[in-house]
């Protein structure tokens, strides 16, 4: 999650907790609340604490009385000294976790070298503090302008102080680390980041997390801010991809091959680099996604059929928290012969259903309104036919199977209606 603020630059050193090669240092320091940035909102006068890795400067509150505070008795004795078990593990994490991001091809966030209100010593700040519900963290882009044209950029994070209930606390903070911190390499790249659309800040941060969380396809659970739960929330979905925000990074996973094609999405912010106006979603994944039906196509079915996003292989766990396709027609108790029609938002998808009864022998479920590539089925065992007038039939032994999927997807300008007929 990411919000903008703009700030001047005021030129000061900070005295820090010495960095250590990478890990985690074992004692925290005390530092001024006077250095740090406003957006964990610490008061004046507040009890700051850091440890340092090469890169990063992980901060805390030991105020009394502080909401603030990390959980946990580390964080209430009032001595830097003692460092918390979640600012430890943050501080374990962050040094892999930059090289994961940057072994992709993006350079590093900008460094605040010389600010008086955010650290100030080139290392990329990540503060502990209390969030809104539901947030997980959050990371401001600030910039300077000269003459209207942005010249110096930096970033910080800050990250919910108490770890939330969880399924997996631990992939959940891992998940949350990679995500806010590619939004600072965002914000290097296009300093107005608020100007582009969430499906792309958002989706493409998402993108970055599983690319360095392994095991973001593990099947149990869907939590909050959970890289799994969001494939469930895109396949139930009747929204263009554009406007799913965060849920749409399986598109971005699969448009990239996981982390096989970074340079998809490097060409997206790059192209950004010096916006001035709010970005087109839609312009900006054409302009870079080659192939966008086709992909469109394997993203859909990837999503309703339990598939492949991104040449990994989605548990079938997945699919049975899907909701029944809709529309669904349902020959069993209805006329042998209905018409339904179905409007596809562009860079979207849709997943209609037939069902039949055991003695309905062939079903015969006709497509028309839009082109053959775009439409599949999965479910059944079918006979699959392109009529002369641009209309897909599918023939289907009744006895085969009770019901089938059809994917709809359209990668058009504008929203598609499309018609489809099934009798036995």
């Amino acid at each position: 999650m990411t919000w903008p603020r703009l700030a001047a630059i005021a030129a000061a050193a900070l005295v820090l907790a010495a960095p250590t090669t990478g890990e985690a240092a074992v004692r925290g320091k005390a530092v001024s609340s006077a250095r740090a940035a406003s957006g964990p909102a610490y008061k004046p006068g507040s009890r700051l604490c850091a440890v340092g890795t090469t890169h990063f400067r992980v901060t805390w509150d030991e105020t009394r009385g502080s909401r603030q505070r990390p959980s946990g008795a580390s964080a209430r004795d009032g001595r830097c000294s003692t460092v918390p078990s979640r600012v430890r593990r943050i501080a374990q994490l962050v040094e892999p976790m930059r090289r994961a991001e940057l072994r992709l091809g993006f350079r590093p966030p900008a460094s605040d070298g010389g600010l008086r209100r955010n650290g100030g010593d080139g290392r990329y700040d990540i503060y502990l503090a209390r969030e809104p519900r539901g947030v997980l963290g959050e990371t401001a882009c600030s910039y300077q302008t000269v003459h209207r044209r942005v010249r110096r950029r930096w970033s910080s994070t800050v990250i919910v102080a108490v770890q939330p209930q969880a399924i997996d606390p631990d992939r959940q903070l891992r998940e949350t680390l990679a995500h806010e911190y590619f939004h600072g390499i965002q914000c290097r790249i296009v300093p107005r980041l608020n100007l582009l659309p969430s499906s792309i800040v958002e989706g493409t941060a998402n993108w970055m997390a599983a690319n360095v969380t392994p095991d973001w396809p593990r099947p149990e659970g869907t939590f909050l801010g959970g890289l799994a739960g969001r494939m469930v929330q895109a396949a139930s979905s009747t929204r263009s991809i554009t406007s799913q925000t965060y849920s749409s990074w399986g598109f971005w996973y699969e448009a990239t091959n996981g982390p096989l094609n970074p340079g998809v999405v490097r060409t997206l912010f790059e192209r950004n680099a010096r916006r001035t106006h709010r970005a087109s979603a839609d312009a900006e994944v054409r302009a870079v996604v080659r192939g966008l039906e086709p992909t469109l196509m394997r993203y859909a079915v990837a999503l309703r059929g339990a598939g492949r996003v991104g040449l990994i292989q989605l548990p079938q766990e997945y699919r049975n928290d899907l909701p029944d396709p809709s529309p669904l027609i349902d020959l069993a108790d209805g006329p042998r012969s209905q018409t339904r029609a179905v409007s596809v938002a562009r860079l979207g998808y849709r997943f209609p259903g037939v069902a039949w009864g055991d003695d309905a022998g062939t079903i015969t479920v006709r497509v028309s309104g839009t082109t053959s590539s775009a439409v599949a089925m999965i479910g059944t065992f079918f006979r699959r036919d392109q009529d002369g007038n641009g209309s897909v039939t599918f023939r289907i032994d009744g006895e085969t199977a009770g019901q089938a999927t059809l994917i709809l997807n359209n990668a058009s300008r504008g929203a598609r209606g499309i018609t489809i007929t099934a009798s036995h």
